[in-house]
């Protein structure tokens, strides 16, 4: 079955009401991403934008209030930022929603032609519009500016760790870390479990975006490795943190 493509959202968190500049906007876009096709930003003068890039249609609409009940700053605690930062996230006064217009082509392929564009544009609005940081409600998890800013700078590799969060349970001797977004490609979030943290989270994301790249899950049973050598076995357990659900879990 062919995965439906959602269309992208995002919600960037402002301070205080912030004046939007899509010149700015475009020039932050192009430094971020040189190489692609340019962005072009229009003004209604009500503080809402529509942003053209390469026949893809985004809009960015301003919300004079917070996301409620603290929603934003709960998932806070998913990004990978949070594992090495102990400070509360600030709370917001105003959003900015960001969406694409129209149905996206079936596929995961297309769908991740179509996410890259439009993550660079959250990071552009992000950067020139001081934000205190991004919701990405497909990924159940809220970034800090600069870590939002700095992880899309990176390219396609290092958006994975934007689009989704991650969740970390002790588990005896060692760690679980469990993926919070890539539901959002039609694929099975993924639990890694190991005894050594530090290795754990590259291979958890190495894993994640193998599975996003094929559009699925490996099936239970079978074996995966970065070499012909190793062979993790894959497992398919309920959710520990969404009854009803299934995840895919491998052992280091």
């Amino acid at each position: 079955m062919t995965h439906k493509t959602p269309p992208p959202m995002a919600m960037v968190l402002l301070p205080v009401a912030a004046y939007i500049d899509g010149d700015a906007v475009a020039e932050a876009f192009r430094l971020l991403a040189p190489d692609a096709p340019p962005l072009t930003a229009r003004d209604d003068r009500n503080g809402n934008f529509t942003f053209e890039h390469a026949g893809e249609t985004f809009i960015a609409a301003r919300m004079e209030s917070p996301i409620p009940n603290g929603e934003a700053e709960a998932n806070a605690r998913y990004s990978l930022s949070a594992l090495t930062s102990r400070t509360p996230f600030p709370p917001h006064a105003e959003h900015l929603v960001v969406a694409a217009l129209g149905d996206g082509k079936p596929g995961i392929d297309a769908q991740l032609e179509r996410l890259v564009p439009f993550t660079l544009l959250v990071a552009a609005l992000a950067q020139t519009g001081r934000a205190i940081g991004v919701y990405w409600g497909p990924g159940h998890v809220t970034h800090p500016r600069d870590f939002f800013v700095d992880s899309v700078r990176t390219g396609p590799g290092g958006m994975l760790t934007v689009w989704t969060g991650v969740s970390m349970a002790r588990e005896g001797q060692g760690v679980s870390l469990l993926t919070t977004g890539l539901s959002q490609f039609g694929v099975l979030e993924l639990m890694v479990t190991s005894t050594q943290p530090g290795t754990a989270l590259g291979r958890l994301f190495d894993l994640a975006s193998y599975a996003v790249e094929r559009g699925a899950a490996p099936a239970d049973g079978d074996t995966i490795g970065a070499s012909e050598q190793e062979k993790l076995t894959v497992r398919h357990v309920p959710s520990p943190s969404v009854p009803g659900t299934m995840v895919w879990r491998v052992e280091l």
